[in-house]
């Protein structure tokens, strides 16, 4: 293939096979409401091949939607740039700026619930060095903290643009908690 600018990984290529992405509903015994959760699978994924390299991203929404992910993993798939692996996005509720405020909560409850849940249901690595935890904004501030604090589960941080300047304020709350 060649570059053919910015937004060639972006563009859809129906000459290649695709990943499938299943939505879950993750009940956390750290907060009231469930998270939503988007399971991306890489064409051929098989359950019981060696297990797959994961990635984790706050504001799955986002990445699924805005920024097209579920192409790109299959265009860097397709293109042999990244070896197949298993993408998990998370919802943000509306909550967001509390969770994504290097809340100790949020980050325990994806380390400590969500991932060990997602690698029975999924043939994901237990290595950490296979494990990326990735944000944007606010999600990669807590993304970076979370693979600071939880770096058993995650040896690898994507922080795009990084919201560095956020300062917890002692009034913070931390709402929609059990």
């Amino acid at each position: 293939m060649t570059n053919s600018g910015e937004n060639f990984w972006l563009e859809e290529k129906i000459d290649i096979p695709k990943g499938t992405i299943t939505k879950y509903e993750f009940e956390s015994s750290y907060f009231i409401e469930p998270r939503g959760i988007n399971v991306y699978k890489p064409s051929g994924y098989n359950k019981d091949s060696s297990p797959y390299g994961f990635i984790t991203l706050t504001d799955g929404y986002d990445y699924i939607n805005v920024l097209k992910a579920e192409q790109v993993l299959n265009n860097l798939i397709a293109d042999k740039k990244i070896p197949p692996i298993v993408a998990i996005f998370i919802d943000s509720t509306d909550k967001r700026s509390e969770d994504l405020s290097c809340n100790d909560l949020f980050c325990n409850s994806v380390a400590n619930e969500m991932i060990p849940w997602l690698k029975e249901k999924y043939n994901l690595s237990k290595d950490p060095q296979k494990a990326v935890i990735g944000g944007l904004s606010l999600g990669g501030l807590t993304t970076t903290y979370m693979g600071l604090k939880h770096s058993e589960v995650f040896r690898n941080v994507l922080c795009q643009s990084g919201s560095f300047w956020y300062k917890p304020i002692k009034s913070d709350k931390k709402m929609n908690v059990k």
